[in-house]
């Protein structure tokens, strides 16, 4: 199986309104079907907005059509309590049932260090 990663997915947004979610599921319909003609699969890079919502899909800028037409979505944040560590965490998964997060720190020479087991 190849991979794209696409970071971030706004420049492959163009000029429609990031915000409206007809035009975003317009342009990812044919991103998704030459995914699935192909076998590929696509990493799409966003950043969170600076919303204080507790859901953490709410926080994704931009459209939900993003995260809804995503099978998976996961969110990469900094851990509260340990500096220099930061947590990988799902919140969609349709391919999978429900698994904890990953906690890392990046290393030397930027090297992942995974310290600790999915919580």
């Amino acid at each position: 199986m190849s991979l794209v990663v696409i970071d971030p997915i706004s420049a492959y947004l163009g000029g429609i309104d990031s915000h409206n979610t007809a035009q975003v599921r317009t342009i990812l319909l044919p991103l998704t079907e030459m995914a699935a003609r192909h076998g590929v699969a696509i990493i799409a890079v966003t950043h969170v907005n600076k919303s204080l919502h507790p859901q953490a899909l709410m926080k994704i800028t931009g459209s939900l059509a993003l995260a809804a037409a995503a099978r998976a979505v996961w969110i990469v944040a900094k851990d509260r309590e340990q500096k220099g560590v930061f947590l990988f965490l799902p919140v969609k998964n349709n391919l999978a049932s429900a698994t904890g997060g990953y906690s890392f720190a990046i290393g030397e020479l930027s090297a992942i260090v995974r310290d600790s087991p999915p919580r």
